[in-house]
């Protein structure tokens, strides 16, 4: 069995929110990990048209770059001992004036820790304006490297996946949250 499983939604934000200044705010630095640059003030986003009024737990902008939370799963995370200093919070409304619908989310941005077994990973490396781009198409995390994290992204590859714990993944799936689903990586043994 797996020690360390990918997080993902299979509704992602852009499903739910109405594409603008609100989200792109914070979509370049969640990407890039710079989360020097966030606020931790409330971000207001208006909801798409199309979106409708019944939100899951769990939503995500195309590769990770932003997570965001309902209040039963950043209470869940909280449950199964992720701390508060253990990734960046900030607060984000989904909100549509019209029909009176503001729900709040958090934005759970993981750190980006240097966890990659680079000699059992499969990388993949491409040049890209002198730049040389590594990709893990195989990941396999080194458990020493995790510390007390149970919730982090990859450093020194492009790659954005929340990766999480098996505790972290059996208090989730106990919690039977909407829209949070999680895919295996490999098994940490030789």
């Amino acid at each position: 069995m797996s020690a360390f499983y990918i997080l993902f939604a299979e509704t992602c934000v852009e499903d739910y929110v109405a594409p603008g200044a609100e989200i792109e705010t914070i979509r370049a630095a969640c990407a890039a990990d710079a989360w020097q640059f966030l606020s931790r003030e409330p971000l207001h986003v208006p909801l798409a048209d199309d979106s409708g009024t019944l939100l899951p737990d769990f939503l995500m902008a195309g590769n990770g770059a932003i997570p965001l939370a309902s209040p039963r799963m950043t209470e869940t995370f909280a449950a199964a001992g992720v701390k508060d200093y253990d990734l960046w919070r900030q607060p984000v409304y989904l909100e549509d004036a019209e029909l009176g619908i503001s729900e709040r989310y958090e934005l759970i941005l993981p750190p980006a820790i240097q966890a990659l077994d680079m000699a059992r990973s499969a990388l993949q490396e491409r040049a890209y304006d002198g730049t040389v781009i590594r990709t893990a198409t195989d990941i396999v995390i080194d458990p020493a490297a995790i510390g007390r994290l149970q919730y982090f992204r990859l450093r020194d590859v492009t790659n954005t996946e929340l990766i999480i714990t098996e505790h972290l993944k059996e208090a989730l799936t106990a919690a039977r949250l909407e829209n949070v689903h999680f895919s295996a990586l490999k098994d940490q043994e030789a």
